[in-house]
């Protein structure tokens, strides 16, 4: 992971979270959408951005997201949710060329997040 990473991941729950703080610490600048502030731990603290919203709320997602974003981690609770949220960000996404890149990355973490142990 480059230093220049911009991740992006919807739910600040457990998952989220660890996810969240393992790209901070290898030197990604991470940002959380969360719409519950009971799921909410010490991001602020860790030097992880919230964005305090709905992630499937195409404005919260934008505000989130920027022209740098190079992945976005669905980690909601909900599979219609990752899947909205993805679908949102690759409309909302400027450049057609990081689309599919993001759109997989996303998708993927969605999946693997979301996959029963």
């Amino acid at each position: 992971m480059s230093n220049d990473s911009r991740i992006v991941i919807a739910g600040g729950g457990r998952v989220g979270f660890r996810v969240a703080q393992f790209f901070k610490q290898r030197g990604g600048e991470v940002t959380i959408i969360e719409k519950d502030p009971d799921q909410l731990h010490d991001e602020e603290s860790d030097g992880i951005t919230v964005v305090r919203g709905d992630a499937t709320n195409p404005a919260v997602l934008s505000s989130a997201l920027t022209d740098d974003t190079t992945v976005i981690g669905a980690l909601t609770d909900s599979d219609s949710t990752n899947l909205a949220v993805c679908l949102a960000a690759v409309s909302l996404m400027p450049t057609p060329t990081n689309t599919n890149n993001l759109l997989m990355r996303s998708c993927s973490l969605s999946v693997q997040a979301s996959k029963p142990r």
